[in-house]
């Protein structure tokens, strides 16, 4: 993904070796668990001597994708870190079955113990995960006691928000999350479109009251995890550890997924809004100097720079387009949300929004849905299709599409946190599904989409059980569409859409009230109604803050100052020196490197020095290896053309 081959390279920029220090090709190593290998790819620092802290990259993603994460090795340029990335059960080239995460957790400690038996580990493990590797980060989390720390980003610590929301099947991302089409690894689950099913537990980390690594979450507010990281955080300041729970941090920036891609966070273009140069930042840092900061901060405690810097809460609160006057800043607090009004804003027959509620006795409006003819996806919290915010203007003219819009704003409107649409709905179907989006409407006419939320009707009470809906019996609803932070402009209008699918971004009901399946049968058209009426009001909540709130802003007088500091030796999570052996019984030839005939021009070449014959003894002494990856080399080689000419910078 756009992490993986963006991330790493960075990475490889921040701790590219001083102009006199190789860099050493991984260790490609295998530990047998049960009757099955794992694999892991292992890079050291160039000496290889010492004791060395462990960054672990624990990915589920399978097939030819994964092995991109052989770049995220390259954050063990750094001297004084050494990069673990263990592929799960199934992904290869590990043995078994790929199971989605399903034995993660019972391989967490086979694992540990298998670090542990390592003479460069010092006892002190790190997380880093984005995604699903993210997710798998959060299991770790709450199997290790004794992990120092984690950064996640774009992900969500529960598999099954990842492949539905509020019980629709989210077809494009579950392919693109498990990298293939089909979708076996979720067949043959009875009850996969319940959120209690025991297939996602087993894939979930729910206990965050087992958590004791000081985290830092990293969203975008055009990505699809954003709410999930959110609740995430705030569940990890009020339940994990306590002396962990002032070390916790977020940053939610103004991007799509994948935002760590160079070609992403250093473009101001997100979907079809461009906003100003200071999105490219993270805060004040640009994405170099925020992995180092972090690393030299909370991995290797040479600096308190990142904790100085960055507040529990930092997020951007966007504004229209690359507009400065309102919106489009960085700001910081020690909670999160900021103070808000909860603000009705009601639907009403004729396509007018307002704080009026209707008065109406019996107000609604119809639209027949075909299956076979779903509303297209444009835009929105997606990954792959054309995400981010984007103008709806072509969905917005379809027959099955309802658009209520409200009176231009006299002055500028804050929202800020998460919003939620309420809606009387009825069908003649035995099941179907309502979507909802809300959209920023320009002096143009734009209709840029910000949020969606999209909801089976059979789940209208949980997402635990089935509860169907007699047809032609209204029922009211509750959608949450996620959070933001956003101020409308003066002249704007804010839209709301509502349909009944959104594909190919989720699964299209086909009406029929049938068992959950990937490959519904037998689709029929629905007729939907949402209602307007006096008892029957449909309407969103916005979280508006006053205005004053930003426009006199002043950052929160000081940071928490608690009384424990993460840091230090973690005799847990090693063995005593003499249980210890050398780097994996190490049978890999370590051949000069040999540059690709593409090789640019300008890129240095770098060699790998032979070893002493006492390196040389260490190696073949260590771990059972399989030798050379051909993948690997040919990645890493590419790595250092990349990389490797840019020195770190050194700290001001």
């Amino acid at each position: 993904g756009p992490f993986s081959v963006g991330i790493v390279c960075l990475l490889l920029c921040i701790f590219a070796c001083p102009s006199n220090a190789a860099v050493v090709p991984p260790l490609l190593c295998k530990h047998q668990v049960g009757d099955q290998k794992l694999h892991h790819n292992i890079i050291l620092p160039h000496h290889r001597g010492g004791d060395f802290t462990g960054i672990v990259i624990r990915t589920p993603t399978p097939d030819g994708y994964a092995k991109l994460d052989n770049q995220r090795l390259a954050l063990a340029a750094n001297s004084l870190t050494s990069v673990i990335v263990q592929y799960t059960r199934g992904n290869k080239p590990s043995e078994g079955e790929y199971d989605l995460l399903g034995s993660l957790k019972e391989n967490t400690t086979p694992f540990l113990d298998y670090l542990k038996q390592h003479v460069w580990y010092n006892g002190q493990l790190f997380s880093l995960g984005e995604f699903l590797q993210g997710t798998a980060s959060f299991l770790t989390a709450e199997t290790v006691p004794c992990l120092g720390g984690q950064m996640v980003w774009f992900a969500s610590p529960k598999m099954y928000p990842v492949m539905f929301q509020n019980g629709v099947f989210r077809k494009q991302l579950a392919q693109f999350a498990m990298n293939r089409q089909d979708l076996k690894p979720l067949e043959g689950v009875s009850d996969i479109s319940l959120s209690n099913s025991t297939f996602w537990a087993k894939r979930s980390a729910m206990n965050p009251e087992k958590v004791s690594a000081p985290t830092v979450f990293v969203a975008g507010w055009f990505s699809p995890m954003v709410q999930q990281m959110l609740d995430a955080y705030q569940d990890y300041t009020q339940k994990s550890d306590e002396k962990t729970r002032p070390w916790h941090k977020i940053i939610i920036g103004p991007w799509q997924y994948g935002a760590t891609n160079a070609e992403r966070i250093n473009t101001t273009q997100q979907g079809e809004l461009n906003f100003p140069d200071n999105m490219t930042k993270i805060y004040s840092k640009s994405i170099e100097d925020f992995m180092l900061d972090w690393v030299e901060s909370r991995v290797l405690y040479r600096s308190d720079t990142f904790d100085k810097l960055f507040y529990p809460v930092t997020y951007y609160l966007m504004g229209p387009g690359s507009q400065n006057k309102v919106g489009n800043r960085w700001y910081q607090s020690n909670t999160w949300p900021p103070p808000s009004t909860p603000t009705k804003m009601f639907l009403h027959k004729d396509g007018n929004i307002s704080k009026d509620a209707p008065t109406e006795a019996d107000a609604s409006k119809t639209y027949d849905y075909d299956p076979k003819d779903p509303a297209p996806s444009i835009g929105g919290r997606h990954v792959v299709l054309k995400t981010g915010p984007r103008d709806q203007a072509e969905l917005e003219k379809r027959k099955d599409v309802l658009v209520f819009t409200t009176a231009a704003l006299t002055e500028p409107l804050y929202v800020v946190g998460k919003v939620r649409a309420t809606l009387w709905v009825s069908s003649d179907a035995k099941d179907t599904d309502f979507s909802v989006k809300l959209t920023d409407v320009y002096p143009d006419g734009s209709s840029i989409a910000l949020l969606d939320g999209i909801m089976r009707l059979r789940h209208h009470k949980s997402t635990e059980k089935e509860d169907f809906v007699t047809p032609n019996t209204p029922v009211e609803i509750e959608l949450d569409m996620s959070s933001t932070a956003m101020v409308f402009d003066k002249g704007h209008k804010l839209r709301i859409i509502i349909s009944s699918s959104d594909s190919p971004a989720f699964l299209p009901n086909p009406n029929t009230g049938a068992a959950f399946s990937f490959t519904p049968e037998n689709p029929v058209v629905a007729k939907n109604t949402v209602y307007f009426a006096k008892d029957k009001p449909s309407f969103i909540t916005l979280p508006v803050v006053a205005s004053d709130f930003y426009t006199s802003y002043k950052r929160d007088d000081k940071l928490p100052t608690p009384s424990w500091k993460p840091g230090g030796k973690t005799d847990q999570c090693r063995l005593p020196k003499e249980g210890t052996t050398g780097p994996c019984l190490y049978e890999a030839d370590y051949r000069e490197f040999e540059a690709e005939p593409n090789q640019d021009a300008g890129a240095e070449t770098i060699e790998v020095p032979e070893k002493t014959q006492q390196e040389t003894e260490r190696d073949k002494a260590a771990c059972a290896c399989d030798g050379t990856d051909p993948v690997s080399w040919s990645v890493f080689a590419l790595l250092i053309l990349l990389g490797l000419p840019r020195k770190r910078k050194e700290e001001k």
